[in-house]
């Protein structure tokens, strides 16, 4: 069964889902059509108790379609998040932004 962006939205939020299910969820919604699922992986970055899993959404909305949407939260990732691992991947990410 073939998943929608708007259940890869749910599973990313849903912390009763494995780290892997939630990683799983990032990578799908790189390319998210609608503004509601990018504002998941927004979410995800600043609410998820993870920090891999942070990490691995600050990566994704690095190779989303939404370079200015994501900037602005990638840039707040890197001057707030308190783990190292993804504010070096939040630097990263805001590296690659527009250029899938």
């Amino acid at each position: 069964m073939k998943l929608s962006e708007d259940d890869y939205a749910k599973i990313l939020l849903d912390l009763n889902k494995t780290k892997e299910e939630r990683i799983q969820a990032a990578f799908h919604l790189e390319n998210a059509i609608k503004d509601e699922n990018i504002n998941a992986l927004i979410k995800g970055l600043f609410t998820d108790p993870s920090p891999i899993v942070r990490h691995e959404i600050a990566f994704s909305l690095g190779e989303s379609a939404h370079p200015t949407l994501a900037a602005k939260y990638l840039m707040k990732a890197v001057e707030e998040d308190e783990n190292i691992f993804v504010r070096h991947e939040a630097i990263l990410a805001l590296g690659m932004l527009g250029k899938k």
